[in-house]
């Protein structure tokens, strides 16, 4: 599952994910991924920190009071900088890890792998 308010990054991503075998589900914000992720099983979810409706962040936590998805792998895309209390908050959490906006798309695909490796 992919969740970006932003539709160049959410599509990018997902075109990315799909040309690398995984099989991909897009969200437009947090409270979308919730309904879906609560609906479906998912092996994995991108999401980005700042969206509307429901952040990263908030997602998280609701997805990490499921029973369900107390073990989901997680990976954060943020722009936000390093000390950002929610970045801080969210790696925190098991299962969590974080990723630079804008870094190598090489690099997102393989800490998907490594997500989902580590399961």
């Amino acid at each position: 599952m992919v969740v970006d308010d932003d539709t160049c990054c959410r599509e990018a991503l997902r075109l990315l994910l799909e040309h690398q075998g995984f099989e991909v589900e897009t969200a437009c914000d947090g409270g979308v991924a919730a309904r879906l992720i609560e609906s479906s099983a998912f092996d994995l979810v991108i999401t980005d920190l700042d969206m509307p409706v429901m952040n990263g962040l908030l997602l998280i936590r609701h997805l990490r009071a499921l029973s369900d998805c107390a073990g989901l792998p997680i990976v954060l895309l943020t722009a936000a900088p390093p000390g950002d209390p929610r970045l801080r908050e969210a790696v925190g959490m098991p299962r969590v890890s974080a990723h630079r906006k804008g870094g190598k798309a090489s690099e997102v695909t393989a800490l998907a792998r490594e997500m989902l490796s580590a399961a």
